[in-house]
């Protein structure tokens, strides 16, 4: 007993250092903000990430557009690891962080882009600074009310049942040992793709270096989720009653990037961005899941991301 609970605090203490030595806090007028930044010169691309999540879940999609000459901002979003929640609960009032902290980084216009969990506060921003923003990228984005569904309830019971970082710390030597069991269960969860596909992608993720790395960041930058749960919830109650969100204010170019077999943010959340943002332009990714990086046409989704930014440089 006394070794598996050394074991736990190690693992825990090494997190924390990674986190800690990975990111900086900016004094911003709305309180702190942890931030990263990522590439040494270009446009920035302010990116927000998804839940449960934080700075650390940015690099992992967005690497690739560093070394094509961006620079990443990833920020923790409140309620995320070092950013308190009391700075920003709503919406809007995480919008004027992302200002603030841009204001205190003496960084003016950017590309935003928001996943899953991000889409709401990003396109708010697009939406409440249009001389800030170059263009919006979405991607699994939610844009609407988030419908707790019977599948997403669940999820969210056994997020609080498993939300201490004991279990989380349970469940990460589970992926150790056995990925290809832990990515099939994963994909199961955020995707509507058959038995036989799901396995199929597995099978590519585990035999694909980039795709294997990307799902073990994503399942890493879940841990301590104790250091994420407060985010997580304030998320979940903050978009179980999302009002309208301010789309006919948005002057930016925007892309609009979704996956066809997402499970947690259904197309539709994609096809009502499309439908108030005449000038948004809709990519659809086949066979795409929640986590689209690893999707099967992951590579053909990056290169359209790319052009797109390159036309607004």
């Amino acid at each position: 007993m006394y070794n598996q609970a050394k074991w736990f605090f190690d693992w825990k203490r090494q997190l924390q250092e990674e986190l800690d030595s990975g990111s900086k806090i900016a004094k911003t007028e709305k309180g702190p903000v942890e931030y990263a930044i990522y590439g040494d010169s270009g446009p920035v691309l302010a990116c927000l990430h998804g839940a449960p999540g934080g700075y650390d879940q940015v690099l992992p999609f967005f690497s690739e557009l560093v070394q094509e000459g961006f620079r990443i901002l990833a920020w923790s979003r409140p309620g995320y690891l070092k950013t308190p929640l009391s700075v920003g609960r709503t919406v809007d009032e995480q919008v004027e962080v992302l200002a603030s902290l841009l204001d205190s980084l003496d960084i003016d216009k950017v590309f935003i882009v928001g996943v899953s969990a991000g889409g709401p506060p990003a396109i708010q921003f697009a939406a409440h600074y249009p001389n800030r923003t170059k263009a919006l990228v979405t991607v699994c984005a939610v844009s609407k009310r988030y419908d707790m569904g019977p599948e997403k309830k669940l999820i969210q019971v056994v997020t609080h049942m498993v939300a201490c970082d004991p279990v989380s710390w349970l469940y990460n030597l589970f992926v150790d040992h056995w990925a290809s069991g832990a990515f099939y269960m994963m994909i199961r969860t955020e995707s509507t793709l058959d038995e036989l596909k799901i396995q199929e992608l597995v099978d590519t993720i585990m035999r694909d270096e980039k795709k294997y790395n990307i799902m073990m960041s994503l399942i890493k930058s879940m841990s301590p989720i104790s250091m994420r749960k407060p985010g997580f919830d304030n998320d979940f109650e903050q978009y179980t009653k999302l009002e309208d969100l301010d789309f006919q204010r948005i002057q930016a170019p925007a892309l609009v990037v979704h996956g066809t077999h997402d499970a947690m943010v259904p197309l539709s959340h994609a096809e009502n961005i499309i439908k108030n943002v005449p000038s948004a332009e809709l990519y659809k990714v086949e066979e795409g899941i929640h986590i689209l990086l690893v999707s099967k046409k992951a590579d053909e989704m990056t290169k359209k991301v790319l052009a797109f930014l390159n036309r607004y440089v």
